[in-house]
């Protein structure tokens, strides 16, 4: 290796590539991670074990999505470097529907099931309300709309967008978050998650995807065959 055979061009593109990737992780991890800060803080540490336990248990209905997100980032990936975004397309509307589908009927068997399954598995002590446990069903729902659209759009490394409506949600989301939390429990903190994500994400993360294959397929038609 010779430092004369670096190519700093390259290096930058990755590099700023690499920050967005950064700034979305950290992003989440701020929107995902200060609920329990947030709950212990405002109603003590004894409220935090059913809401933990309650958004775990629905975390389940993203199953499939979490076990095929890495295998069709790749797929993504290596099918929009062929220009094959007609299977690119197809593949996301299906990948969309199924996935939301599974979502959804989970999060209904789940919201039956939830509150005598906490019960038995932890203890009556921690057993969420039926509000929390609709709130996290919708929550789940969510995620199944915005996981397959979040594969595409990092397969495609297309993120600057995201990354702002991403930003105005986390901070709008910890804005409701300390206000409702005072007035709802522990509800206010899953629904304050709720509201800022349909707000703020699902409605630009769908269009910014559906811009995206215009954009692939018209690139792909000016590329001479």
């Amino acid at each position: 290796p010779r430092f004369s055979s670096i190519d700093f061009t390259c290096m930058r593109s990755l590099s700023e590539m690499g920050g967005q990737f950064f700034l979305i992780q950290i992003m989440a991890l701020v929107t995902f991670s200060t609920d329990n800060f947030i709950i212990s803080h405002f109603l003590g540490a004894r409220n935090v074990p059913e809401y933990t336990l309650t958004y775990n248990l629905f975390n389940y209905s993203l199953l499939p999505q979490t076990i095929l997100f890495a295998y069709l980032w790749t797929a993504y990936n290596e099918a929009i470097a062929r220009r094959d975004i007609v299977w690119v397309r197809r593949t996301f509307d299906l990948n969309l529907l199924v996935g939301l589908s599974f979502s959804v009927a989970a999060a209904v068997v789940l919201g039956v099931i939830a509150k005598p399954f906490i019960g038995w598995w932890a203890g009556k002590n921690v057993v969420p309300s039926s509000s929390l446990v609709l709130w996290m069903a919708v929550w789940s729902i969510i995620n199944g709309f915005t996981n397959p659209i979040a594969c595409l759009l990092a397969a495609a490394s297309h993120l600057r967008y995201q990354i702002i409506y991403s930003a105005v949600s986390s901070v709008a989301n910890i804005a409701l978050s300390l206000y409702l939390v005072q007035r709802w429990g522990s509800v206010g903190v899953i629904a304050a998650t709720v509201m800022s994500y349909m707000v703020f994400v699902c409605g630009p993360v769908y269009v910014d995807a559906r811009l995206l294959l215009v954009r692939l397929k018209r690139v792909r038609a000016d590329v001479p065959v």
